[in-house]
């Protein structure tokens, strides 16, 4: 069976090669080098509509399969979301062409790399040699960038409304690098991360909640993703390195790609332990217990307009001890990322591993949320109703949600309904005319 490579942003065909021939000495003639990863993904004038009409084309141009199940691909980055959204467009749960897929660090939640590919620095580094110079791709960045409502939606699609990636559909093998860059590319190192994506933004088995405040009660919904994936933690690799031929750290890649290219659904449940295991393993050993997890936070009101000025907390509920909410801060919250073209979305990085090592046990957990503008007559006739400590909270966590919550190496939906409040906008005027009816 054929594979089709595809690389991600800032990539080209060259960055595929060296793992194109190690797969091809291991594998020999079943495995065919496919060049579609021929596109300009620096191009500021590209958006992800516009890869998938040439990715089909490319198709069709070269004879590939379109029967059901008839290929397998591997991609690499932002060759994820190209893939995710070609499917979309072109073919149903039924008729999925991709039997197989091996994703290379994929940046299916965003990556952190799209602080610095925007500014100046990153085009100096990544536009330098592209033909149109100090062009890093804006319209695929901004689908890239951490909080993304796109990267939502899609989710949305193929791992809630019609998950794929399981063993009915796509057999999905995710491997990423343990490693973050060093020298000047460390600046966008992160804990648990392979420098370029976080170790939760690869996984495909997100979870998601729906808090909506704007009933009598608050309603909290919890739907978790349809998807089956095999994912493993690879050691010694970061995102760039995982391309590249290198001794033994390659061996343990081409090793797990050639299995993930060959399993089965019979025999793909083992290889998720399989995975698993070795990911374990690997955590086990290290010296760091960071394990985390991405939110990815969406605010609206009850007319589904987005609330972009908002705060949102976790606190313990004893409010006699703060010492448990300081540990939090400083220990679990790792920060935020405010979404730049929808402040309404959000990406918080939690330590969950840090969270269960508290130095004393969580009691429960009060989820507040304030928005602005505040509604407070009679200075605040026009806002939201506030849901805090001082108030009521949005949602108390007791010991099972906050299981359920706080799970590492994920990506975590939470979408909040606030409603909006009006009072005193209009009055009624007494009227100086006499209406009673004429006797």
């Amino acid at each position: 069976m054929r594979v089709v490579c595809l690389h991600g942003w800032s990539g080209s065909i060259e960055s595929m090669r060296p793992l194109s021939k190690a797969l091809t000495q291991q594998l020999g003639s079943s495995l065919i080098q496919l060049e579609l990863g021929q596109y300009t993904s620096l191009d500021d004038d590209l958006t992800l509509d516009d890869l998938a009409t040439a990715m089909m084309n490319a198709w069709i141009e070269q004879r590939l399969p379109t029967a059901p199940q008839s290929i397998n691909i591997i991609v690499h980055s932002m060759g994820a979301l190209v893939l995710r959204h070609w499917i979309r467009r072109y073919f149903t749960p039924d008729t999925l062409p991709i039997a197989r897929c091996v994703m290379l660090a994929p940046a299916n939640f965003g990556s952190v790399l799209v602080h610095q590919g925007s500014a100046v620095l990153g085009r100096l580094f990544k536009g330098f040699h592209f033909k149109r110079p100090f062009q890093v791709g804006s319209q695929l960045l901004d689908v890239l960038e951490l909080g993304s409502p796109w990267t939502v939606h899609q989710a949305l699609e193929d791992c809630f409304n019609q998950p794929i990636f399981n063993t009915s559909h796509i057999l999905t093998t995710i491997l990423i690098g343990s490693e973050g860059h060093r020298g000047l590319g460390a600046l966008l190192n992160e804990p648990c991360s392979d420098g370029v994506v976080r170790w939760s933004s690869a996984h495909l088995e997100p979870v998601r909640y729906c808090i909506d405040l704007s009933s009598h009660r608050p309603e909290v919904e919890r739907v978790v993703s349809g998807n089956q994936v095999a994912y493993q933690i690879i050691s010694g690799l970061n995102h760039a390195s995982i391309l590249q031929e290198e001794g033994s750290i390659s061996s343990k890649l081409i090793e797990a790609i050639i299995q993930g290219l060959k399993v089965t659904p019979q025999t793909f449940q083992d290889w998720r332990h399989v995975c698993e295991n070795k990911t374990d393993a690997y955590l086990r050993a290290l010296d760091s217990k960071a394990l985390c997890q991405q939110h990815v936070v969406s605010v609206i009101n009850q007319y589904t307009h987005p609330v972009t000025d908002y705060c949102m907390t976790l606190t313990e509920q004893r409010c006699d001890d703060h010492h448990l909410t300081e540990y939090f801060q400083s220990h679990v919250h790792l920060g935020c990322h405010v979404y730049r073209n929808d402040k309404s979305f959000r990406s918080f990085y939690w330590d969950v591993g840090a969270f269960w090592n508290a130095p004393d046990q969580w009691e429960a957990l009060h989820w507040s949320l304030v928005a602005m503008p505040q509604f407070s007559p009679p200075l605040g006739e026009v806002g939201y109703m506030s849901y805090d400590d001082v108030h009521t909270p949005a949602w108390v966590l007791d010991e099972s949600d906050m299981k359920a919550l706080m799970q590492p190496h994920r990506t975590c939906y939470i979408q909040v309904i606030v409603p909006k409040a009006v009072q005193g906008v209009f009055s009624w005027v007494p009227s100086k005319v006499d209406i009673s009816p004429e006797t």
